[in-house]
């Protein structure tokens, strides 16, 4: 019995020292990322040029932790914009928030064009104090704008032109991530219809406004808001035709439809889109390039995310990541893992290569057009899908094709 005991007792000590063992590397792992030591040390900046699928730099300035500073751009790096008409999409939250407000603070006259009316009306009365608060004067006009209705957007496109003759930026920042499958008002796909179609009819419809920029100042600029998730993208088969053309049938899509192929195929078609319409427009002084902001903390990740307050993600609050990992996994994922310092973009500082595209001194003296920039306004060949001119010439036929929109002058 003696040695029974002696044994029991020495299989708790070991059990003891194992459990302190564990908890002290917990500690240590939590203690370096929430001290901040592995951002400030660059020690994973080699993911920043890692091309571990010969497919392109896939991780390149996805996150904070692998960008090296300075960065190439800075909210001090913005001009001048005084006179200047600038429209973003989707403006009321995340990137298009913070894009507007950079915009705004340097003296640009900023359209923001939101879906839901109440909430644009809100971000355009906390950006004026944002920016008044700083002692200058905001200029901030919101409008209501439906990408994923047609009618809206050509309703909103008469309603712009009669109040401006002249646009000399279009940002076309809103977006729809990883929804369940739905139509569009129009017929389509969701997330195609309001990423793709809808900013392609959008951007056909202000092109008089954009020339008359041009020929007035010299330059005018399309911002094009992509994804690095393009390099997850897929070939000829993945932009399947079920996606590109009008669906009727939607309860006969389930056998089909994957929303993250949906999204990453939409962010393809983005790419496409700026590049095709950067060599109509070459002779037309109106330079269109396309970005990918990175692992951003915004609103485009609650259906990633599930229900998260003020105080933190909700237990058992559902999201494609409760689904992988429990609703415990998910809880201390989000609740002590993705606040850890600089593990995602903060959108305040994600928004500057958007700003950058949109209104950089440098992109206009050099006329730099048709290309692709990751965060913060790093130029980078995008995945090598985004070289299929085919599928690219493809893409736009059946654009004017769903939109019954052309490009002016062709």
């Amino acid at each position: 019995q003696g040695e029974a005991k002696i044994h029991q007792s020495s299989a708790r000590q070991g059990e003891m020292a194992c459990c302190a063992i564990c908890v002290l590397i917990v500690s240590i792992v939590l203690g370096v990322l929430y001290s901040g030591f592995l951002a400030r040390s660059g020690a994973l900046q080699w993911m920043d040029t890692w091309n571990p699928a010969g497919r392109g730099l896939r991780w390149h300035g996805e996150t904070p932790w692998l960008v090296p500073k300075p960065w190439k751009f800075s909210a001090d790096d913005i001009p001048d914009l005084s006179g200047q008409v600038v429209l973003v999409t989707g403006a009321n939250v995340g990137l298009g928030y913070y894009t507007a407000m950079h915009l705004a603070g340097a003296n640009a006259q900023v359209i923001l064009a939101c879906r839901n009316m109440g909430k644009c009306l809100e971000a355009s009365e906390s950006i004026q104090r944002a920016v008044n608060g700083k002692g200058k004067k905001a200029s901030v006009t919101p409008m209501k704008l439906d990408l994923s209705s047609f009618v809206s957007i050509r309703a909103f496109a008469a309603e712009f032109s009669k109040r401006h003759a002249a646009l000399d930026s279009l940002v076309l920042n809103a977006g729809v991530m990883l929804q369940p499958f739905a139509l569009t008002a129009d017929g389509l796909e969701l997330t195609m219809g309001t990423n793709h179609f809808g900013h392609f009819l959008l951007t056909m419809l202000l092109l008089p406004q954009l020339e008359a920029a041009a020929k007035e100042s010299g330059i005018a600029t399309v911002s094009v808001h992509s994804s690095a998730a393009i390099f997850e993208s897929k070939p000829e088969e993945g932009l399947q035709k079920e996606i590109l053309d009008p669906v009727q049938q939607p309860e006969a899509n389930g056998t089909w439809y994957d929303a993250f192929d949906a999204y990453v195929q939409s962010k393809l078609a983005n790419v496409f889109f700026a590049q095709e319409l950067s060599k109509r427009l070459q002779d037309r002084n109106i330079l269109v390039n396309s970005h990918a902001p990175g692992a951003v903390r915004t609103n485009l990740l609650n259906h990633i995310l599930g229900e998260m307050t003020a105080d933190g993600p909700v237990l058992g609050g559902g999201g494609k990541i409760e689904d992988t990992l429990g609703a415990w996994g998910r809880y201390v994922l989000l609740k002590y893992l993705l606040p850890v310092h600089n593990i995602v973009w903060d959108p305040l500082d994600a928004s500057l290569t958007q700003v950058y595209t949109a209104v950089s001194s440098e992109l206009k003296a050099k006329k730099i057009t048709g290309k692709y920039f990751q965060s913060v306004a790093r130029m980078l060949e995008p995945d090598l899908h985004c070289k299929n001119q085919t599928l690219q010439d493809h893409l736009w036929a059946q654009s004017e094709v769903v939109t019954g929109a052309t490009l002016s002058g062709q």
